[in-house]
């Protein structure tokens, strides 16, 4: 994945046709995801994995998680709030550091990665959790940086590869008809 293609101009006018800023419709979005995600699991600590601007490692940590983000995207992390700047880093889920978490979320991020670069992502991640909040479009073939779309099938042997099943006693309809959550087998 090119970091270069995640500039202003993509969060101007891609996200799902719903530009990102400071408030508005995204900032709404990820604040009730880290409601519903403490509602259902209270973690301690989080890490998301693809924050760009880190509405929801806001909304987690204004809820007393020791959360955190990581994105490739430097524009990305240059428009987090100053409040939570020292929270979120660039830099990538392929290369996460060996540091485990509670819960590490990764929301609409797979599908923008090489089939290669999401597998490891996908190792990374296990690796450095026990539950793992995952959403990847399985039929958005239109936006451009989208050069993984998969059936949700797909997903769920690479996490069965990693140690991680579905975890079907969990909604997470609360991010989009396609989130599921996996937890270590």
């Amino acid at each position: 994945m090119s970091k270069e293609l995640y500039g202003q101009e993509y969060y101007s006018g891609g996200c799902g046709g719903m530009p990102y800023h400071q408030g508005g419709h995204w900032h709404e979005f990820f604040d009730n995801v880290a409601r519903e995600i403490v509602r259902e699991c209270n973690p301690r600590t989080v890490l998301d994995a693809g924050c760009a601007f880190g509405y929801l490692v806001s909304g987690l940590r204004g809820l007393g998680v020791d959360a955190y983000g990581v994105d490739i995207s430097e524009y990305a992390i240059s428009q987090a709030d100053p409040s939570i700047a020292k929270y979120v880093r660039i830099g990538s889920a392929t290369d996460l550091p060996d540091e485990h978490y509670d819960i590490i979320t990764f929301i609409e991020v797979a599908e923008h990665l090489t089939p290669d670069d999401g597998r490891q992502a996908i190792g990374r991640i296990c690796a450095n959790t026990d539950v793992v909040l995952f959403s990847s479009t399985p039929d958005d073939r239109d936006e451009p940086t989208h050069v993984n779309v998969q059936p949700l099938a797909y997903w769920w042997r690479l996490f069965r590869e990693n140690g991680f099943a579905l975890n079907v006693s969990r909604s997470a309809r609360f991010v989009n008809q396609h989130a599921v959550w996996y937890g270590r087998i």
